[in-house]
């Protein structure tokens, strides 16, 4: 996924590795702690999306015990996390990070410019600060996040007794995700000895000692925290249940059948419960999703005016016994027939939002909508005057209703296949981009604190 400023300055190669191959031996837990399920979903696997939904991270080595290997790769299937490679690990973390940089060029592979190297059970990670440190190791070499120590670090003796304590201001903790020239971090582990392989934790040290890089060093936020104790893993519980959505409804126009079905795959594979408003094509839905009959309900409306709409948020709130999370409004017009009338799509968009902002803002989190706007035909000039204009007023409009919508506690949010990109040329071209888009809708309905509302993303 794109949108207009998030990939313009990354200019160079980037991968990832994430160590997961500890045994998590202080949880005193049956199964290492990257795989405790929290919301349904492995501890392990937050992490993984979280940099899966990343375009400009090309690939995301995971770093896993020998035991869970077969497993991590069933659960990145499942999660259709498709940039990411599951590798076993050692016995010390030094060596599992070699193992997973030697990955990144195994069968004569080109190696990236830069690797990002992130631990598996810090799930709560963002773009922005992931870019940062790429973006400084480019530049330095190396570089890594640090937060503030929290305690007073104290040397003691033999006996027990206090040696002396160092001044905490002086002093940082260290925190990834770190970020290295592939080439540099690579002639750093080439060169330390047995005792760093198996000892050692700190990636940038051996980058200022074995490699001479400078290594810059970046403020992290406090939610890089490392879930290290079973206290860590309630604390995340309760922060994702604060963020997690389970009511979803899609609302589809006359022509977006394929749409809303792609989308509620998406929402269902996500885990959640959804439902469809459409007109017409009940069973291309029932057909499409009858493995899941029970994660979704089809409304059939003839009109879909305010009233019957606002009814039927009632009757689906009633018929899941909660409040709706999402909305998903799946357009899909001709090219000339949006051209056409391109103020009547606008005034459609700006009366559902203002609609559907007052159904979700009773929601007891932060409401979501997302405009799913598909354009299709075949005689699509890419650049003419007003394929230029549709896209204007729709961009422009997105960012009105969400002007708008915030102060509901809702955010907006639109996808979009640009009518600047090729055509839709046949089935497999449709059935791809509808899958896309359905795929990008829901990635940011689902993880909104990682986006600014009133923001217009692209397949791309």
């Amino acid at each position: 996924m794109s949108n207009s400023h998030d990939d313009n300055d990354v200019t160079f190669r980037i991968c990832a590795i994430l160590p997961a191959s500890g045994t998590g031996s202080r949880m005193a837990m049956q199964i290492p702690k990257q795989y405790y399920e929290i919301a349904g979903k492995p501890l392990l696997m937050y992490t993984v999306e979280a940099f899966d939904k990343i375009s400009w991270i090309e690939k995301i080595v995971i770093v896993v015990p020998e035991d869970y290997e077969q497993y991590t790769k069933q659960l990145v299937k499942t999660h259709n996390t498709k940039r990411a490679v599951v590798v076993t690990g050692k016995q010390t973390r030094h060596r599992s990070i070699y193992k997973g940089l030697m990955e990144l060029k195994m069968d004569g592979a080109d190696p990236p410019d830069v690797v990002i190297i992130h631990d598996a059970v810090r799930p709560i990670v963002n773009e922005d600060i992931l870019r940062r440190v790429a973006m400084s190791a480019m530049i330095y070499g190396a570089a890594g996040c640090t937060r503030p120590l929290v305690s007073t670090v104290i040397k003691t003796t033999e006996d027990n007794i206090l040696d002396h304590s160092l001044e905490r201001s002086k002093y940082r903790a260290s925190e990834t995700p770190q970020a290295f020239q592939y080439d540099l971090i690579m002639e750093a582990y080439d060169k330390c000895t047995d005792y760093d392989f198996d000892y050692g934790t700190e990636c940038l040290h051996l980058a200022y000692k074995y490699a001479d890089s400078t290594v810059k060093l970046i403020d992290g936020p406090p939610s890089l925290w490392k879930i290290t104790y079973k206290k860590d893993l309630y604390a995340f519980e309760g922060i994702i249940k604060e963020y997690l959505y389970e009511i979803a409804v899609i609302i589809g126009n006359n022509m977006a059948a394929s749409s809303v079905c792609a989308t509620a795959s998406c929402l269902i594979n996500k885990g959640l419960k959804v439902a469809i408003i459409a007109n017409g094509y009940r069973e291309d839905v029932h057909s499409s999703l009858s493995e899941v009959s029970d994660r979704y309900l089809y409304y059939d409306l003839e009109s879909m005016t305010e009233e019957n709409i606002r009814e039927t948020f009632h009757v689906i709130e009633d018929s899941f016994q909660n409040k709706i999370d999402i909305i998903i409004n799946c357009i899909v017009k001709d090219y000339k027939e949006a051209i056409e009338n391109v103020q009547q799509i606008k005034l459609h968009l700006d009366t559902l939002t203002l609609m559907l902002s007052n159904a979700t803002k009773c929601s007891s989190r932060q409401g979501v909508i997302v405009n799913s706007i598909l354009i299709t035909g075949n005689n699509i000039d890419i650049f003419d005057g007003p394929g230029l204009h549709l896209e204007a007023i729709l961009k422009a409009a997105i960012r009105d209703q969400s002007r708008r919508a915030i102060k509901e506690n809702v955010q907006v949010f639109g996808v979009f296949n640009s009518p600047h990109l090729p055509p839709l040329c046949g089935d497999d071209d449709a059935e791809n981009i509808t899958l896309e888009l359905g795929n990008l809708a829901t990635d940011i309905a689902i993880d909104i604190k990682n986006y600014a509302s009133g923001q217009m993303f692209y397949i791309v």
